[in-house]
């Protein structure tokens, strides 16, 4: 197995700086476009173990890139403690959607206030009145 990346990550030497790529995965290729039309829509291809496997793996083999990026969403882990999610159809298509990932601080925010924000006040003043809640 080739540690290239991870050897990198330790400042160990490496016979070439290592490549991946943010949302390797995305929707250009094709045999990604099989797998998410097979799972129906994209919350489905998230909790398929091996359908998020496959697509994480699909531009590691075609692409020859250094470390593969595992297929989800910020979003999956609120969803999977109860808070209702979807994903709806209202990007123009000619418009790119990055994916990201984040924090446990990020995704309570994210569940607390329901939107990104500036000043995090409604996430401030629960740490601060209700600690137990928070954690």
């Amino acid at each position: 197995m080739s540690q290239i990346f991870v050897d990198a990550c330790f400042r160990k030497p490496t016979p070439h700086t290592p490549i991946w790529m943010m949302r390797q995965a995305g929707r250009y290729l094709p045999e990604y476009m099989a797998v998410r039309e097979k799972a129906g829509n994209f919350l489905n291809l998230c909790h398929a173990p091996d359908m998020a496997a496959e697509v994480t793996i699909q531009p590691v083999e075609r692409l020859d890139v250094d470390a593969a990026i595992l297929f989800s969403d910020i979003l999956v882990v609120p969803n999977e403690m109860g808070m209702e999610l979807e994903f709806r159809e209202q990007l123009n298509p000619e418009k790119a959607l990055i994916g990201f990932t984040g924090s446990p601080w990020t995704l309570a925010t994210y569940m607390i206030e329901g939107q990104g924000t500036k000043t995090y006040a409604i996430v401030k003043k629960k740490i601060a009145t209700d600690p137990e809640y928070m954690h």
